[in-house]
């Protein structure tokens, strides 16, 4: 049985209950060549790098200059959370990341206010064929997010 889920997770069961079997139960390593999830972790860490100020902008930002160095300030502000490991319960609980049911990976999130949230997934993938997977995506954050800050009012 796999005994914990996060969105990727249910992405790869509902494409193939086997390799999700083979990946989680069997635990077999999957030696697929990784140059597009390796760049996504290269672009990942350039922003998280840029946000925090210890590097310029990198090329792989230039299109979305303005809403990095908005992000940037907010992080000086204080109002910036990178890199967010959330686990929650089967009761829909704050549990810890590695005993959690659902586990999320929020790569950044902005406290705009006491109830304002905006919860960012950096997308490095496909532009066009992915949209609806990741509203789906963005609609799950936003329902942690509401529990995990039960003060917050939208997200």
């Amino acid at each position: 049985m796999i005994s914990s889920w996060s969105f990727s997770r249910r992405s790869i069961f509902e494409q193939c209950a086997y390799r999700a079997k083979l990946a989680w139960i069997d635990k077999i390593p999957d030696n697929t060549p990784r140059t597009a999830a390796d760049r996504g972790t290269e672009i990942h860490t350039e922003a998280e790098n840029y946000v925090q100020g210890s590097d310029p902008l990198p090329t792989s930002l230039r299109h979305f200059a303005d809403d990095f160095a908005s992000l940037r300030t907010h992080y000086a502000d204080g109002r910036v959370l990178l890199e967010q490991e959330w686990g929650f319960s089967r009761d829909w609980d704050v549990a810890p990341w590695q005993s959690a049911w659902l586990r999320l990976k929020c790569d950044a999130v902005v406290i705009l206010s006491e109830t304002d949230l905006v919860v960012i997934d950096f997308k490095t993938g496909r532009r066009f064929g992915n949209e609806v997977s990741h509203l789906d995506q963005l609609m799950l954050y936003a329902v942690t997010s509401f529990v995990r800050y039960p003060v917050i009012q939208k997200v």
